[in-house]
């Protein structure tokens, strides 16, 4: 994989652009710039965005624990930019 940009979490060069978030490669750690804009996700009905009520809120990612045992959902709003990062899945 191609040099990335520096995780703040980890220090390494492996922070990649997913379309609406970033992601590293190492240590699993997300982020997002509040004016990167939603894209890269799936088209059509989303969930409903608690933010502006539209049907327009996709996941557009997830991060997961070093060991991938918990995974949190995150959500963005392709209308307002809400973002929502979801519970772990520990089922």
């Amino acid at each position: 994989m191609a040099k990335g940009a520096w995780c703040p979490h980890c220090g390494e060069l492996t922070v990649h652009d997913k379309g609406s978030l970033s992601a590293c490669s190492s240590c699993h750690a997300v982020g997002w710039s509040w004016q990167k804009a939603v894209r890269g996700m799936g088209k059509g009905k989303g969930n409903k965005c608690p933010n502006c009520g539209n049907q327009t809120l996709h996941r557009a990612g997830e991060a997961r624990s070093p060991k991938g045992k918990y995974i949190h959902a995150i959500r963005r709003c392709g209308v307002c930019d809400y973002s929502l990062i979801e519970p772990a899945n520990v089922g």
